[in-house]
This record gives structure tokens, C-alpha cells and sequence, in this order.
């Protein structure tokens, strides 16, 4: 699965759209080879649970998708909102057997969301698969304007996540 993001976590992907940037996203994958499982998200994130072919390199991938459908997005709508991805994205990788209930995860993205903010769901995904991560980092856009002796958001965030994913 892999997670894109839109820069600084702006609700950039409007409801009215999501649907148009999801089909423009599947297109992309199937004219490269790759096989498109489910592609869902919020108006500041999008999962892409796909089968991939051997090349490009994911990072490759990534990218030529971000590119791309921004490229296209931004033709098609010049008075809209820019579509804008953040430079990075995050992959995980499950086995065959875990396909149905990642399925059923994905499908549910808006109640998700209902509950906890994609920041919360990501890091979540980071503590799952176990990679080690400064959550100040991850989400620096987070940490602006703090005021001294006070919690950011991100820190707030840490003390309260737990795991609730799948």
C-alpha cells in the first residue's frame, strides 16, 4: 500500500473531485502495468493498495504518480485549488492473505477519519510496521507556532495513539 499525502496535510482533494483523482490514479497504475486493488482517501491523503509490477522502482512509482495526476489535475481545473503532494510518501507491504482485510479497512476511509485525523492514522501505520520515526519530522507543519511550556499538536497526539488499525 502506498500513502500520499497533500503538502502540509491542506484538504486539498474536495469530495466533488476525489472521484475524478481516484479513476485518473487507477488509469495511471493499469497504463504502467501495475494491477490497482482499491485507492481510497480523505481531502488530505490517499491510500493506493495495488499490485505492483517488478519496475519502476517504487520510489519511481511515487513519484511519476504525484507528477502526474497533479499535472492532469491542475490542467483540467485551472481556477480550483493547485493539487499539491508532499515531496515524500510511505509504503507497506502485506501478504496475500491480508488483502480482504485491508479491503475492508480501506473501504471504511471516512469513518476512519470520523474519529481520528490522517496524522493519527499514519503514525499509527508507522507503529504497526514498526518504523522508528521522530513524529516531529514526520509532520513538521504540526510543531509550527507552539508556545513555550506547551504541547504541540503532535505531542498530544503521542501521549493519546493508540493502535487501532486493522
Amino acid at each position: 500500500m502506498l500513502i500520499i499525502g497533500t503538502r502540509e496535510g491542506q484538504a486539498l482533494i474536495k469530495a466533488s473531485r476525489k472521484d475524478e483523482i481516484i479513476s485518473s490514479i487507477n488509469g495511471y497504475l493499469k497504463s504502467q502495468g501495475h494491477t490497482p486493488l482499491l485507492t481510497n482517501g480523505t481531502e488530505n491523503h490517499l491510500h493506493l493498495f495495488l499490485k505492483m509490477k517488478d519496475e519502476p522502482s517504487l520510489d519511481a512509482l511515487a513519484k511519476d504518480i504525484k507528477i502526474q495526476i497533479a499535472r492532469q489535475y491542475n490542467r483540467r481545473h485551472p481556477g480550483s485549488a493547485r493539487l499539491v503532494w508532499t515531496k515524500d510518501y510511505a509504503a507497506f507491504s502485506y501478504s496475500p492473505s491480508q488483502i480482504p482485510e485491508v479491503m475492508h479497512y480501506l473501504q471504511n476511509e471516512d469513518l476512519h477519519h470520523q474519529r481520528y485525523s490522517f496524522e493519527e492514522e499514519f503514525l499509527m501505520f508507522l507503529r504497526k510496521f514498526g518504523v522508528a520515526h521522530d513524529p516531529a519530522k514526520v509532520f513538521p507543519y504540526l510543531q509550527a507556532s507552539v508556545k513555550p511550556g506547551k504541547k504541540s499538536r503532535i505531542q498530544k497526539m503521542q501521549e493519546g495513539l493508540v493502535l487501532r488499525l486493522f
